[in-house]
């Protein structure tokens, strides 16, 4: 039994949960391991198995060391009959389902199916464990980083007037490919001009202009695991009110980071950031400024002011504050940080000062 496992069967027994199926995909290869889809699982105080199909069965006995890996008895996902039979065999009476991860239809088809065990939903139990990060994980994410840092700074020369959103946003993907990344993270936001007032803004076939903030928020996929860090350029020379609040932003991702440490509430930077955005721009801040990363991109902990969450030591997790003005323009800067009992170390490092581009 790896340890994650044995971490998940001592919060099961704490709320008196007898068997816990997992069908998220980011949960179950946390759990057993196996980096394919198509599959479940389902751990036991005893036991923990996989479920998957034809295509899947070698790789997951390859990958699932100490998880037995079985093909689902009948050709429709999920199977009732063989979690059915894996229950009985374990004389399981209640059953832990992810309620927020399963769909009504699923759900139910279990249920009418699987009547002599009683369906408990529950959340987080394997998120919170994931929030902190081993020493694979957090391996894995420093590499995740650096390739994104050095996929950045590779199509600095590509960014000038006349080229377009997506242009820039593909080849910062093929970029961070050739430093070793799986693929982007996530989709790519690559901005420019009034558009930067859109946090998740797309990228089209606009041409960025002189005088143009652009804004980039990407990240590198390393080993299932996904860095996110976000820069803001100014195309030409920055008038003075992008150098204001181009550096407002960054003293407010200082002061944020600063606050960091293990056992803090996550509503402590947001407080920080909300001191030196002050009456003049708060009204432009987007409030949900942070959050953990890992085999997903939007973890625990949560950074807002509303947050109950505490940030633990070995927490990776984004910082991320922002102005976005309507029909004006925006500005976010992102970096991932490793939280330490201390501090918070980041582990990207492009350069936040304003760049003229």
């Amino acid at each position: 039994m790896n340890n994650r496992i044995k971490k998940c069967v001592e919060v099961m027994k704490h709320k008196n949960i007898e068997a816990l199926l997992l069908n998220s995909e980011e949960n179950v290869r946390y759990i057993t391991g196996f980096t394919g889809d198509s599959s479940w699982a389902l751990i036991t105080y005893e036991n923990t198995y996989l479920f998957t199909d034809g295509r899947f069965i070698e790789q997951a006995k390859n990958e699932c060391e100490g998880v037995q890996s079985f093909l689902w008895q009948n050709p429709g996902r999920p199977d009732p009959k063989t979690i059915e039979y894996y229950l009985k065999l374990n004389n399981i009476n209640n059953v832990g389902f992810e309620a927020e991860k399963m769909s009504y239809g699923i759900y139910s088809k279990l249920i009418e199916n699987i009547s002599k065990v009683s369906w408990i939903g529950i959340n987080n139990i394997v998120e919170d464990l994931r929030s902190v990060k081993d020493l694979y994980e957090r391996e894995c994410l420093l590499e995740a980083c650096r390739i994104a840092d050095k996929g950045l700074e590779k199509i600095l020369p590509l960014i000038k007037i006349g080229a377009t959103e997506k242009d820039i946003a593909n080849e910062l993907v093929y970029s961070m490919k050739k430093e070793g990344a799986e693929k982007e993270g996530f989709d790519t936001i690559c901005i420019s001009g009034k558009k930067t007032s859109m946090p998740h803004g797309q990228p089209d076939n606009k041409k960025i202009q002189k005088g143009d903030f652009l804004t980039i928020d990407f990240g590198a996929l390393y080993k299932g695991y996904t860095s996110d860090m976000t820069r803001t350029f100014v195309i030409g020379k920055a008038s003075e009110e992008q150098i204001e609040v181009y550096n407002l932003v960054k003293e407010a991702q200082k002061r944020a980071v600063e606050s960091i440490k293990s056992g803090i509430k996550a509503n402590i930077p947001d407080i920080e950031v909300r001191k030196v955005f002050g009456d003049k721009y708060i009204k432009y801040y987007y409030p949900g400024m942070g959050h953990g990363v890992g085999l997903f991109l939007h973890e625990k902990p949560f950074i807002s002011i509303n947050s109950e969450d505490i940030i633990k030591e070995d927490t990776i997790m984004t910082v991320e504050p922002g102005l976005y003005i309507p029909n004006w323009g925006g500005v976010r800067i992102e970096d991932c940080v490793h939280v330490t009992k201390d501090s918070a170390k980041l582990l990207t490092h492009f350069d936040r000062n304003l760049i003229e581009l």
